[in-house]
């Protein structure tokens, strides 16, 4: 998807995190036991959302070296998870949230992860795909008496996992309910980027509309795959993501124009003045509760 349905007045203002979700929730809800996980968010932490007039020499190295390591990516054969995390974290590490090209790199990372994510379920590796999607990559689970959190096998059943004394799956479930409470300490990549780039104020409503959308067509896709029987054709294409990197490239120009000019307007970006108003409002009456419930 290019930039064709992105324009430089599109409005800044977006609701809340919930509306932007409520649609994906009620696919993945249909999936969670599929995934063996419950699909949950964080509360995020807010970035600095001053705008910054002036870059460090520095700066502009980091973004245009960055920005050139994406572009040499082999996309989606070449690239996994853990590539994706590695890149998100040097880029927290390096680059500031003050910066525009900050915001365009991080929105770039996501399109990765998102078209990671359609090629896995369009191939039927509804695993990988919920991975990015669902799984959450740690999640610690408090129990009562215990001092240390437990933290849970990514790819097991708590009732696998700390059940030693072979309870069934009713009686364990008594338990834990009485016994224990879990903690999503780092979400699935996908719902993690997408809400920190809603929260930031920094990209507009209609890159945030259309990536929310594609990440709704990738539960879609997930689910017939994994609902449909011999009489139906997993490979429909109207039950296919069909991702390709228009907008991934895109981005990457973008980034090498704002790093060219410090008076360059990407479209991607919404207007200076609008950002810290809109930080005040969406998190007016937050945080969100952390705690979230995991498929026994």
């Amino acid at each position: 998807m290019g930039n064709n349905w992105l324009s430089r007045n599109s409005s800044s203002s977006r609701g809340d995190t919930n509306r932007v979700f409520k649609p994906l929730n009620c696919i993945l809800n249909d999936i969670e036991k599929l995934a063996g996980v419950s699909f949950g968010k964080r509360p995020m932490i807010n970035a600095s959302l001053r705008l910054s007039t002036t870059y460090e020499r520095s700066s502009l190295r980091f973004y245009r070296h960055f920005n050139r390591l994406l572009d040499r990516q082999v996309v989606p054969y070449a690239v996994n998870e853990s590539m994706i995390v590695d890149f998100r974290n040097d880029l927290r590490r390096s680059g500031s949230p003050d910066a525009e090209c900050y915001w365009l790199l991080l929105a770039r990372l996501a399109e990765l992860a998102l078209l990671c994510a359609g090629h896995y379920a369009d191939s039927g590796e509804i695993g990988a795909a919920g991975d990015l999607l669902l799984n959450p990559r740690r999640i610690e689970v408090h129990l009562r008496g215990v001092d240390q959190p437990v933290v849970k096998e990514r790819h097991r059943r708590l009732s696998e996992q700390l059940n030693p004394g072979g309870l069934s799956l009713p009686e364990f479930a008594r338990w834990f309910r009485c016994n224990a409470v879990t903690h999503i300490v780092e979400p699935a990549l996908l719902p993690d980027f997408a809400e920190q780039l809603t929260q930031s104020g920094w990209l507009v409503e209609t890159f945030l509309t259309a990536f929310q959308d594609r990440m709704s067509q990738v539960a879609e896709t997930m689910r017939f795959i994994s609902t449909s029987v011999a009489s139906m054709p997993a490979g429909s294409p109207s039950h296919r993501c069909w991702f390709d990197d228009t907008c991934y490239r895109d981005l990457g120009r973008e980034v090498e124009r704002t790093c060219g000019d410090i008076a360059y307007c990407s479209p991607y970006l919404t207007a200076p003045w609008t950002r810290d108003a809109g930080a005040d409002a969406r998190f007016k009456g937050t945080p969100e509760d952390s705690m979230a419930r995991i498929s026994l």
